[in-house]
């Protein structure tokens, strides 16, 4: 995700020199930026709780008056920080199935780039925001909802548009997308948001949850074939 956000800057400061703005406007957007960097800094370092407004001018400089002036208190900054970053990382995982990415062939692949996304110290670092300050702040909590519903709509996506470039082809994607994310929050997310893991064996992660999808895949399939419906008693006593 670090690449990406250097990419959405690069894009970004195009995007402002191909239109006429003021100086004043580029100097605002240029302190606004600033602020929310520092103060994504401090959160991470000390959580929102134990940050102060003193601590992210110490990062940056300036005064209190700007950062009111911006974001009227420290919520409206923790609140741009955790809208930035949540846009940020569903944005990251949408570009995986964009024609940008020639490298990803089939579910592997796909599966590989997911779990990539998922577990950068970006999202991380995102959840375990929300987490800590969800429960306090109904906007948060439903910004996570939000960021929950989009990553589910792009797991299905992806899924669907590679399910079928595996020689064991999954037979519910819905099934598959729900499967693969609570794979993920089990075996990696929360291992990392416990510092049990360092995250950089991500191939073999990946290799797991593959395992598993196609694994459950066949089971439910074979759980829900006709063959295994239960025969019902009228029928029965129909045959007798």
């Amino acid at each position: 995700m670090v690449e990406y956000k250097k990419a959405m800057a690069m894009s970004s400061i195009q995007a402002r020199s191909d239109r006429p703005v003021s100086r004043r406007s580029l100097r605002a957007q240029a302190c606004r930026e600033q602020l929310m960097s520092a103060a994504r800094d401090a959160f991470r370092v000390k959580g929102y709780a134990a940050t102060t407004i003193d601590d992210i001018i110490a990062r940056v400089g300036g005064s209190r008056g700007t950062i009111y002036f911006h974001f009227r208190n420290k919520f409206g900054l923790f609140e741009a920080v955790v809208r930035e970053e949540a846009a940020q990382f569903t944005d990251a995982v949408s570009d995986i199935s964009s024609p940008r990415k020639p490298d990803i062939v089939n579910l592997r692949d796909a599966i590989d780039q997911l779990v990539k996304v998922v577990t950068e110290r970006d999202a991380i670092d995102l959840l375990r925001m929300i987490i800590a300050e969800g429960h306090k702040y109904p906007l948060i909590a439903d910004l996570y909802r939000d960021l929950s519903s989009a990553l589910r709509v792009q797991v299905r996506s992806l899924l669907r548009k590679y399910a079928s470039h595996t020689p064991c082809a999954l037979t519910d994607v819905d099934f598959c997308a729900e499967l693969f994310l609570a794979c993920v929050v089990a075996d990696a997310q929360i291992a990392l948001l416990a510092g049990l893991e360092d995250g950089q064996d991500k191939e073999a992660l990946a290799e797991r949850i593959e395992r598993w999808l196609l694994c459950c895949s066949d089971i439910r399939q074979e759980f829900t074939s006709p063959e295994r419906q239960p025969t019902s008693l009228s029928s029965h006593e129909g045959s007798q």
